[in-house]
């Protein structure tokens, strides 16, 4: 999700509706990180190369 207004509301709003269909949906926003049912803050705005790739294998593997 890209442009300059509204990317964290959509990415929220997405991972919401995605939930309510099936498994966890996965996020990786400004806000928090949410793997499965874990939420985890977010410490920067924007993670890392390292942090992404751990974040997603942690996501694939709940």
């Amino acid at each position: 999700i890209t442009g300059t207004n509204g990317k964290s509301t959509t990415a929220f709003l997405i991972c919401h509706l995605l939930a309510q269909r099936g498994p966890d949906a996965g996020l990786i926003g400004t806000l928090e990180y949410r793997v499965g049912p874990h939420r985890l803050p977010a410490p920067h705005t924007t993670p890392d190369g390292l942090r992404v790739i751990e974040l997603l294998g942690a996501m694939r593997a709940a």
